[in-house]
């Protein structure tokens, strides 16, 4: 019976140790926090009845779209080590990147017109990006008192950064 126990314990320890790795303190947002963000914004919006339903379908939809392309995109040269061609190459990926990016703004776009107005999906849009904001604004204050320094990409520090990085 020990045996067992002690063996049912390595093998979790085993399996969060390379979920750990393979993470590597990246949370992946699930369908439930695009639900949540959904419902913030709706309620936000002043959304009733059948509308609030649509809009979290498509705004779910949209959110796991946008987080796809996110994910597809990973730079794939260090930009010290790189020649010419690559960091052209690099460029061309980066420009291809934000206009996939934009296409799905503009597929879901007309899609979130079919419930809401203009002026709604302009306010949903202003209302997401304070919630990134704050997501990250959250995480990089739990970096800068875990001693990782700094305040992250936000903040007057960025910018002495990048300077400091070129």
């Amino acid at each position: 019976m020990k045996k067992t126990i002690l063996s049912l314990l390595i093998a979790l320890l085993a399996v969060c140790t390379s979920f750990a790795k393979e993470n590597k303190g990246r949370v992946k947002p699930t369908e439930a926090d695009f639900k949540t963000e959904s419902e913030i914004i709706a309620k936000k919006l002043n959304l009733g009845g059948d509308s609030i339903a649509k809009f979290q379908e498509i705004y779910v939809a949209y959110k796991k779209d946008m987080f796809k392309a996110m994910e597809e995109h990973k730079p794939s040269y260090k930009k010290k080590e790189c020649t010419e061609e690559q960091i052209d190459a690099m460029n061309r990926e980066r420009f291809a990147h934000a206009r996939k990016m934009l296409d799905i703004r503009e597929t879901y776009y007309k899609k979130f017109l079919t419930t809401l107005k203009p002026s709604q999906v302009e306010k949903m849009y202003r209302i997401e990006k304070r919630l990134i904001d704050r997501k990250r604004h959250e995480i990089d204050s739990r970096k800068a008192k875990k001693g990782h320094g700094g305040e992250g990409k936000s903040g007057r520090n960025h910018q002495k950064r990048y300077e400091q990085k070129d």
